[in-house]
């Protein structure tokens, strides 16, 4: 039964994006978030996170997603994304 002093729980994920400039990391996180195809790109990406909900297996997730850079670019900021997410693509 729901008891209203109940908080949702939710089972928190941060996933990052790593490979080089061009190739379609960005157009890949808005088909994800978006269930749309991104077709055009107005500019090139530094760093962008977004808070997503969904549920994985039945059970609610919060997704952060973060959208880095080609990381030729970026190798310092590399070393911290790796340690800190659960999941790259």
């Amino acid at each position: 039964m729901f008891n209203i002093n109940d908080k949702p729980k939710f089972n928190k994920y941060k996933n990052s994006s790593i490979g080089k400039s061009l190739i379609g990391k960005t157009a890949l996180k808005y088909r994800f978030i978006n269930d749309k195809f991104l077709t055009t790109i107005e500019d090139t990406t530094i760093e962008e996170q977004y808070l997503f909900q969904t549920k994985i297996n039945e059970i609610k997730c919060k997704l952060e997603i973060v959208d880095k850079a080609g990381q030729d670019d970026y190798q310092t900021m590399l070393d911290t994304l790796i340690l800190s997410a659960d999941g790259f693509i």
